[in-house]
């Protein structure tokens, strides 16, 4: 068996559970639970194992199924080992072992490079090619824990692809910088690292509040400092745009949306309209279980985009031409 998912079902099984989905790191359930399996190649996780890396450190699974995960961008490979013995014109398993074998010194293949060489210099001229430019420059350091032109960026290009009145969008990458000038296509891979579409469904204000509420619970206060929780991963993190609020982290989790207010009338929010909300397609589909501790799990969703998110900033960033980072603080973070 060879899934898109790991061994350590408990790492995402809360916000599974909470958004009513399958769990994603299900390899062991299936090893475990379906018979007919000598050897389960398992990914999606990102960790190895569960044996440590080198031929020596091969494990024996002679009373089940090899469970094996190489880990990551091709940094190991898995070796699984069959031993097959006859008795009576009859095959059968003798041993299975496996392990992991690093490739931090394993030369690439010539013959596989001289195949690749044409693609890879047609993706590397594609990623190259230019679609804006930057008037100064822009970082995703501090990305959660203040509104950025970064995340300000990606929450208006949904807005404007969809015609959504609210934006939801996380920041995917705190390491991301780019000075201002030439802005490539690999600029936007950067920035926006996974393959999400854009959807665009009906949420109250209530629901609303709720959702980032719910995102607010990322936040811990440590002797007046705001850190991210580390059980939280930070791309489930959501930041809204087309609604003015504070975080107020003093508060218990539950309580710290507060000062919500329409940014075009400056009013209170109205906690009972319905608005159009944009928001990638993992966010609407469930995960981090964010719709569902919203109350709005199965809320009418009235449009799909036929684009991934990547390719939308890049169509966005292409007609404006010129990108001016700008910042209005719709949002921010209350720590005494």
């Amino acid at each position: 068996g060879i899934f898109h998912a790991g061994f350590n079902a408990a790492y995402s099984k809360a916000a599974s559970d909470a958004a009513g989905i399958p769990n994603e790191n299900a390899s062991a359930w299936v090893a475990e639970q379906v018979p007919g399996f000598d050897a389960v190649f398992a990914g999606h996780s990102h960790r190895t194992g569960p044996m440590k890396i080198g031929p020596q450190n091969q494990i024996n699974f002679n009373d089940g199924p090899v469970l094996i995960n190489a880990g990551f961008w091709g940094k190991n490979l898995a070796v699984v080992k069959i031993i097959l013995k006859k008795d009576n014109e009859k095959w059968h398993i003798a041993e299975k072992s496996g392990w992991l074998e690093s490739m931090k010194d394993v030369e690439a293949s010539q013959a596989i490079l001289d195949l690749t060489a044409y693609y890879h210099k047609k993706t590397l001229k594609y990623i190259r090619t230019q679609i804006g430019t930057l008037t100064a420059p822009m970082n995703a350091k501090e990305s959660k824990f203040k509104d950025t032109p970064l995340v300000e960026l990606i929450n208006k290009a949904q807005m404007a692809h969809t015609g959504a009145e609210i934006s939801f969008a996380a920041s995917f990458n705190d390491r991301f910088t780019m000075e201002a000038g030439p802005i490539a296509i690999k600029d936007i891979y950067g920035m926006y690292r996974f393959e999400n579409f854009v959807y665009m469904v009906e949420m109250t204000g209530q629901q609303i509040k709720d959702f980032l509420e719910y995102s607010a619970r990322y936040f811990k206060l440590e002797k007046g400092r705001v850190f991210g929780r580390k059980d939280i991963p930070g791309f489930n993190y959501d930041m809204a745009e087309g609604v003015n609020y504070k975080v107020d982290v003093r508060q218990a989790i539950g309580k710290r949306i507060v000062e919500m207010k329409d940014p075009k009338t400056g009013k209170d929010f109205d906690l009972e309209r319905t608005y159009k909300v944009a928001l990638n397609s993992y966010r609407a589909s469930g995960g981090g279980g964010h719709m569902d501790a919203a109350g709005a799990k199965g809320n009418p969703v009235i449009f799909k985009s036929s684009k991934e998110m990547r390719n939308i900033l890049i169509d966005y960033i292409a007609a404006k031409k010129t990108i001016t980072p700008s910042v209005d603080n719709n949002w921010a973070i209350i720590k005494n």
